[in-house]
């Protein structure tokens, strides 16, 4: 996603394709980022991927929180629970 795509997205040049399933299936955060401001949904994001993450649980632990995360959603959370402590 790019303000050029974005751009190209709001001037009809790119299909709204939001209506699909893969891009039902998609992670509202990457839906967010592939929907123009205009809101045209015309992207869907490949080679996303997370192999193997390590973490300091002592870290974690001053920060409250009390499991790994275990979607996107809660990674992100817990990436902002770690910067606010």
């Amino acid at each position: 996603a790019s303000p050029y795509t974005a751009t190209l997205a709001d001037q009809g040049l790119l299909a709204d394709i939001g209506d699909t399933q893969a891009w039902g299936n998609m992670l509202e955060v990457l839906q967010r980022e592939w929907t123009s401001p205009g809101g045209r949904r015309y992207g869907i994001p490949s080679g996303v991927a997370t192999t193997l993450i390590y973490y300091n649980r002592d870290m974690f632990d001053r920060a409250g929180i009390t499991a790994p995360p275990a979607d996107f959603e809660s990674f992100l959370a817990a990436g902002a629970a770690l910067r606010k402590a």
